[in-house]
Formats: structure tokens, sequence, C-alpha cells
């Protein structure tokens, strides 16, 4: 198969080094994908799947570099990557990434020697849109099918909000005109929202508004 080449940047080290890559790994990472969807309809099943998967990965893709990783990681994927949800990665012991860490996804070496100095640090824009009911009718609906009300992320950002300084936005005022004119403003982007990816070619990743 190909080759998929790993860097490791730290304030002690550099590592380079090559895995063996193949469609395989690519199959994995779908299923490792789809087990977070499942829990709308097996949650026991979907649960088995992720943790099967998120340890199966962890195991191919960071194994023996575990040990070197920092707590605060910039990760910098290529290609079927991007598809990865790295923070749900399972080591042997049974921790998540997510729990040990906090890892931030970057498109370019860029975001780790140069970070944007112009930004306020650590000042926040918060959305958390509404959607309709499922069976509501209405041309709004239909225009966001499938895409039912979030109960719970008009809390989830007024709490944030709590920790961190910024601007949010609720309900109808969470719009996308909203959102694009007051991003460049905010160095920290939190949207509480519906998140659709790219699951057949030609098709683009989707936050919902």
């Amino acid at each position: 198969g190909d080759q998929l080449y790993r860097l490791l940047v730290t304030r002690d080290e550099v590592r380079f080094d090559s895995l063996t890559w193949s469609h395989a790994h690519a199959h994995q990472i779908i299923q490792f994908q789809e087990s977070i969807w499942l829990p709308y309809q097996d949650a026991q099943q979907a649960a088995q799947r992720a943790l099967i998967s998120g340890q199966q990965m962890h195991n191919w893709l960071i194994g023996d570099l575990e040990s070197a990783l920092p707590e605060q990681l910039l990760v910098m994927p290529d290609g079927m990557l991007w598809y990865l949800p790295f923070d749900l990665l399972e080591n042997q012991q049974g921790a998540l990434w997510l729990d040990k860490r906090s890892v931030s996804l970057g498109h370019s070496p860029d975001d780790f020697w140069n970070p944007n100095p112009i930004l306020p640090a650590r000042k926040g824009l918060f959305m958390a849109p509404a959607f309709p009911e499922l069976g509501d009718q209405t041309l709004y609906a239909s225009a966001r099918e499938g895409l039912g009300p979030l109960r719970h992320n008009q809390l989830e950002v007024s709490q944030i909000h709590e920790l961190l300084e910024g601007e949010i936005f609720k309900g109808d005022a969470a719009t996308r005109e909203a959102f694009i004119e007051a991003a460049p403003s905010y160095s920290v982007l939190h949207l509480a929202t519906h998140g659709l990816h790219p699951d057949e070619e030609g098709k683009w990743a989707v936050l919902a508004f």
C-alpha cells in the first residue's frame, strides 16, 4: 500500500517516520464516523463499534507516540485523516484523547509557527441556531430536512459564555449572516449546531444555521 508520514514536533524533539496506508484504514475511519451517528438507532451497538474503532485507530496511528505527545496538541491531518475524530481516539487503558489533552486541528504549519496576533486573546463568538420540529412542514423546515431541534444548544453557549468573554447569538438571531459578519473579530468560535459531512464525492461539509 501507500505510505503515511508522521511528523511530531515538540519542545524537546522532532520525530519523523512512516506507516503503511491502505484502503482498509480508510474503511476503518468511515466505520469510526458511523459509530458516532448510530446512537440514534442503537446506542449499545454504536458504543461498542466506537470503542473498537477508536482503539484500533489509536494503536495504528498513534501507538508508540502516545507517551511523547503534549497535553496541548495541534494536529495537521491530510487526506482521509481529516475525517478522523481525533478527540475520540482511545488508548489501551481506555482513556480518550478528549479527557487527556486539548486537541486542535490545523490546515497548515503556519497555524503552529505563526498564530494570528491581531485577534483579541480568548474572546469568543457563540452561536446557537434554532431548528424546527421535524413534523413542521413549513418551507423553513423543508429547506433543512432532517435537522431537528437541538434541545440544549442555547444552554450550552450560555454556560460557555459565563467562562469566556465574547458575544452570543441564540435562536433566530444566530444566522449565517450574523456569523459571517462577527466571526473575523474573535479568536474562539463555538457553534452549537448541526454538522453534515460530505459522505458522497462532490458534496461539501456543512455547518447548519
